[in-house]
């Protein structure tokens, strides 16, 4: 529990991600009457909590449509009118009991912001691959064993959360996120950590806590960019020499595997100012070693 609160409160700090209209940019309806009734283009939708089981009648019409928000209903399937609105570049449909999402998905190719967290979601179509402008990708909270091998098209994408989950494996072509900035696998099931994931050079955030990771490739070195790194929570008996020569890396969390001692040089983790070991048999004079060796950070054992 008190592992848990500290990453929690931690965290905050880092990971923020606005997924809200803009009322200043252009206005937001909040009913179907009120947006066929505007004299001019209609951009923004949201129709959060409102208890639907189907989407609205003649959302098709509003072709000018960027924001949709359908978060907190009680929609089981997407209807095909809502892939008629080419324009949509930001779609929140979390909180639902969506089963899977359809091929037709791949027609919205102007998305930018997909999150789908928080359903029923077990399969996922080819056709994500077609959305191309996708930077955002959250996918939380399913029940998804495999992403679609073309997801490596989706060349943009800075953010993928796929947390919470039954993953075990990546597909190869994810190693063409040249951009991804972000990646939260935790809570699936991996048991390697795969190399192919070391090609996201700009990476910054690295989620893969409650996993069954046994050891680090001593690729992380390409992690030029990282700043957080959460490998709490998994099977690691030791972390590579390579992990504590990232200058950018500010927070660390391996508690709770079984790690015993840390390399012996510590003094490439320049940036680092939060290193979290607890749940980990490391002795005493150890302890003491790490401290020494990083003043400027907080330790906790």
């Amino acid at each position: 529990m008190k592992v848990t609160l500290i990453i929690a409160a931690l965290l905050i700090t880092f990971i923020t991600f606005a997924q809200n209209a803009n009322p200043l940019k252009e206005p937001v309806y909040g009913s179907m009457e009120s947006a066929l009734a505007a004299k001019g283009k209609v951009t923004q939708l949201n129709f959060r909590d409102k208890g639907l089981f189907h989407l609205p009648e003649g959302l098709s019409t509003l072709q000018s449509l960027h924001f949709l928000n359908l978060m907190g209903n009680n929609l089981e399937r997407l209807e095909d009118d809502l892939f008629e609105l080419k324009e949509l570049e930001v779609l929140t449909i979390k909180l639902n009991a969506l089963k899977y999402l359809p091929k037709k998905m791949g027609n919205l190719t102007n998305l930018i912001n997909l999150d789908a967290t928080d359903n029923s979601i077990a399969h996922l179509p080819n056709e994500l691959g077609n959305l191309t402008k996708l930077v955002y990708l959250h996918l939380s909270f399913n029940e998804i064993s495999s992403l679609p091998q073309s997801i490596g098209n989706c060349k943009n994408l800075e953010v993928l959360e796929v947390n919470s989950n039954q993953l075990s494996y990546l597909p190869q072509g994810i190693s063409k996120l040249k951009k991804l900035k972000t990646l939260n696998l935790s809570y699936n099931q991996f048991n390697e950590f795969d190399s192919e994931w070391t090609a996201f050079k700009n990476l910054e955030t690295l989620n893969l806590e409650y996993n069954h990771i046994k050891e680090l490739p001593q690729a992380v070195s390409n992690f030029k960019n990282l700043k957080l790194a959460m490998l709490n929570n998994n099977r690691l008996t030791g972390v590579p020499r390579e992990l504590v020569t990232l200058p950018k890396l500010q927070l660390l969390s391996l508690a709770n595997n079984n790690i015993t001692v840390l390399p012996k040089d510590l003094s490439g983790l320049t940036g680092l100012r939060t290193l979290i070991l607890v749940g980990n048999p490391i002795a005493k004079a150890e302890i003491s070693r790490i401290k020494a060796s990083l003043p400027n950070c907080q330790v906790y054992f």
